[in-house]
């Protein structure tokens, strides 16, 4: 079920939430979410400028870059799709 703040949170840039640390347990879900994206080979959007190839560190700065979309999908689970920013 969708809340109003779930929309309102929903229109904010993923960036904007992380740097103003509100929603984090969205956040944190959206992390763990695409480091497993990517360490089942999904393509980095961003990469550290310190070369690192770790997931976390790569999924946190795709999100502060907005490189992704949050989106909440019904289901078990972690209730949320990552979709790459036009």
């Amino acid at each position: 079920m969708e809340t109003a703040f779930m929309r309102d949170i929903m229109q904010e840039k993923p960036g904007t939430l992380l740097r103003e640390r509100r929603a984090i347990y969205l956040m944190i879900n959206a992390i763990a979410k695409r480091a497993h994206q990517l360490q089942n080979g999904e393509k980095a959007l961003a990469l550290p400028s310190d070369g690192s190839r770790d997931a976390v560190k790569i999924a946190t700065l795709e999100l502060m870059e907005d490189k992704l979309e949050i989106f909440p999908i019904s289901g078990p689970g972690t209730n949320l799709s990552l979709v790459e920013s036009e």
